[in-house]
């Protein structure tokens, strides 16, 4: 099932939304803080009661909403997808659906949609964006591939297993179901990267393959007791090319702070954008705030 990601830019489900019935008296409030291309973000803008605490949310939300307003309409396929999502948190939140969203101070579901879920699946749209802007960089990262995997305990079941599926015309999903022990993997196909989380010894025979077909020996997992019946069916990217983007853009990063740790598909997404449309931030207090909340904003 497909993780559902709530951005960076937009903190959390629930933290964005704190702010959204304050109000703060800004001296100088169309003094300009922040530009994003033409986009100007000024004083007015930004709760600063917020930003003085240290919440520097509203100023990513601000940015966030230029950067979507710029590149990603509020077309069916965005809708659709805040309806899935606002459909997954309902579910998650059973009974107390209602009292988390007004405790936040949104009013009722519908301002909730509008201020949280709509923005969220528009940021997730702009990752995509970037995916495909970056696809050749990203596959070398990742390595999507296309294979279908089934696992068996048995040594000997395994191998008749692996005996017909290298059959001429094989119907490999069929084989899988027939032998194949109730598991992780049926005999699907799917595509499968870096961070498909795939067993050692699996996921290094569908990287290393020079062409697409059968295993050619069985892939035993020790550690598991198991073994992997695996056939690569396409290796090159370019043949699924939308799904491959779709693939990588799905990919759940955790954020860190050790050295050269990879980023967070959403950040990279969002320092991309910020800078295709040249970016400046005027006020130091808000820069280094930024900065410290994420390295991504560092000009």
């Amino acid at each position: 099932m497909k993780k559902r990601i709530l951005t960076v830019a937009c903190a959390s489900l629930l933290l964005v939304s704190g702010c959204s019935n304050a109000t703060t008296q800004v001296k100088d409030d169309d003094k300009v803080l922040i530009k994003v291309g033409d986009e100007e973000i000024t004083k007015g803008d930004i709760y600063t009661g917020l930003v003085a605490q240290g919440n520097i949310t509203p100023v990513q939300r601000a940015m966030s909403e230029i950067l979507v307003d710029k590149l990603v309409k509020v077309d069916d396929d965005i809708k659709k997808q805040a309806d899935e999502d606002l459909a997954y948190y309902k579910e998650m939140y059973g009974d107390q659906w209602e009292t988390t969203y007004k405790s936040y101070g949104y009013k009722d579901e519908e301002a909730f949609y509008n201020d949280v879920i709509l923005l969220n699946a528009r940021m997730n749209k702009l990752t995509s964006l970037y995916v495909k802007d970056n696809l050749a960089e990203l596959v070398k990262e990742f390595k999507p591939r296309k294979a279908q995997v089934f696992q068996v305990k048995d040594e000997e079941k395994a191998k008749k297993a692996l005996e017909a599926a290298k059959k001429k015309d094989a119907d490999f999903a069929a084989i899988a179901k027939e032998y194949g022990d109730e598991g992780t993997y049926n005999g699907s196909e799917a595509i499968y990267n870096t961070n498909s989380g795939l067993p050692d010894v699996v996921w290094k025979y569908i990287e290393e393959a020079d062409k697409n077909g059968v295993v050619d020996n069985m892939l035993q997992d020790p550690s598991a007791e198991t073994y992997y019946i695996v056939k690569v069916t396409e290796k090159d990217y370019k043949k699924f090319k939308e799904d491959a983007i779709k693939n990588i853009s799905e990919i759940s990063i955790s954020a860190s702070t050790e050295e050269n740790a990879p980023k967070p598909l959403a950040d990279r997404a969002f320092a991309y954008f910020l800078d295709k449309y040249d970016y400046s931030i005027h006020d130091v207090n808000i820069y280094q705030d930024l900065l410290s909340s994420s390295s991504k904003f560092e000009k």
